[in-house]
Protein backbone atom coordinates (compact mmCIF):
# COMPACT_ATOMS: atom_id res chain seq x y z
CA UNK A 1 0.00 0.00 0.00
CA UNK A 2 2.80 2.25 1.24
CA UNK A 3 4.65 1.75 -2.21
CA UNK A 4 1.73 2.38 -4.04
CA UNK A 5 1.48 5.82 -2.61
CA UNK A 6 5.00 6.38 -3.55
CA UNK A 7 4.63 5.52 -7.15
CA UNK A 8 1.63 7.93 -7.52
CA UNK A 9 3.38 10.67 -6.05
CA UNK A 10 6.27 9.86 -8.53
CA UNK A 11 3.97 9.98 -11.15
CA UNK A 12 2.20 13.31 -9.90
CA UNK A 13 6.15 14.62 -10.56
CA UNK A 14 6.64 13.38 -13.63
CA UNK A 15 3.67 15.33 -14.95
CA UNK A 16 4.73 18.56 -13.00
CA UNK A 17 8.11 17.87 -14.81
CA UNK A 18 7.11 17.30 -18.20
CA UNK A 19 4.45 20.27 -18.12
CA UNK A 20 7.52 22.97 -17.05
CA UNK A 21 8.16 22.77 -20.71
CA UNK A 22 6.46 24.75 -22.98
CA UNK A 23 6.30 22.38 -25.87
CA UNK A 24 4.60 19.73 -23.66
CA UNK A 25 1.99 21.74 -22.39
CA UNK A 26 1.58 22.94 -26.25
CA UNK A 27 1.38 19.29 -27.16
CA UNK A 28 -1.35 18.65 -23.97
CA UNK A 29 -3.16 21.67 -24.47
CA UNK A 30 -2.92 22.97 -20.79
CA UNK A 31 -2.70 26.80 -19.93
CA UNK A 32 -0.39 28.06 -16.78
CA UNK A 33 -1.95 30.69 -14.58
CA UNK A 34 0.38 33.76 -14.80
CA UNK A 35 1.65 33.15 -11.22
CA UNK A 36 2.70 30.12 -12.23
CA UNK A 37 6.54 30.10 -14.37
CA UNK A 38 8.46 27.25 -16.02
CA UNK A 39 11.15 27.24 -13.56
CA UNK A 40 8.87 27.25 -10.48
CA UNK A 41 6.89 23.78 -12.07
CA UNK A 42 10.37 22.27 -12.69
CA UNK A 43 11.54 22.77 -9.37
CA UNK A 44 8.07 21.72 -7.93
CA UNK A 45 8.12 18.68 -10.06
CA UNK A 46 11.63 17.51 -9.21
CA UNK A 47 10.89 18.03 -5.26
CA UNK A 48 7.59 15.91 -5.83
CA UNK A 49 9.51 13.14 -7.44
CA UNK A 50 12.11 13.06 -4.82
CA UNK A 51 10.03 12.70 -2.45
CA UNK A 52 7.32 9.76 -4.45
CA UNK A 53 10.92 7.81 -4.85
CA UNK A 54 12.18 8.77 -0.70
CA UNK A 55 8.51 6.89 -0.07
CA UNK A 56 8.84 3.82 -2.24
CA UNK A 57 12.46 3.44 -0.94
CA UNK A 58 11.65 4.09 2.84
CA UNK A 59 8.64 1.55 2.22
CA UNK A 60 10.92 -1.23 1.26
CA UNK A 61 10.97 -3.61 4.13
CA UNK A 62 14.13 -6.12 3.62
CA UNK A 63 13.36 -9.95 3.90
CA UNK A 64 14.47 -12.27 6.66
CA UNK A 65 17.04 -15.22 5.25
CA UNK A 66 15.96 -18.19 7.06
CA UNK A 67 19.18 -20.46 7.32
CA UNK A 68 18.34 -24.23 8.52
CA UNK A 69 19.38 -25.82 11.56
CA UNK A 70 20.60 -29.47 11.21
CA UNK A 71 20.99 -32.14 13.54
CA UNK A 72 23.20 -34.33 11.76
CA UNK A 73 22.06 -34.64 8.01
CA UNK A 74 18.63 -33.85 8.69
CA UNK A 75 17.29 -30.41 8.84
CA UNK A 76 14.87 -29.99 12.31
CA UNK A 77 13.99 -26.27 11.83
CA UNK A 78 14.92 -23.01 10.60
CA UNK A 79 15.90 -19.70 12.30
CA UNK A 80 15.98 -16.54 11.18
CA UNK A 81 19.22 -14.24 10.80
Amino acid sequence: MNKTIGYVIMAVGLIAFGLSYSKARALVGINLPSGITDTILLITGLVVLAVGVFYVVRSTQPQQKEVPIYEGKKVVGYRRV
